[in-house]
């Protein structure tokens, strides 16, 4: 069934079964949403772990990028 064909469909069923469909709907956009979410969550984490394994990386063995941090020892 198409869109069109379930929204002209909608004024003829009684008002619990549009609610019983609008619930269902919208309970299925809200599961769907959450999957989307978790699986961006995901994602974003796994990019980041990497990211930060190459910076420890380059900070270990580039000494360029590490050389003012005897500077932090100086004291306020």
């Amino acid at each position: 069934m198409k869109t069109t064909e379930i929204i002209e469909l909608l004024p003829t069923l009684s008002i619990e079964d549009r609610i019983e469909i609008a619930t269902t709907a919208l309970n299925s956009i809200r599961e769907q949403q959450s999957a989307h979410k978790a699986e961006n969550t995901q994602q974003i984490d796994s990019q980041l772990r990497m990211a930060a394994s190459l910076a420890i990386d380059d900070y270990t063995n580039d000494r360029e990028l590490t050389i003012f941090t005897c500077l932090d020892d100086r004291g306020s």
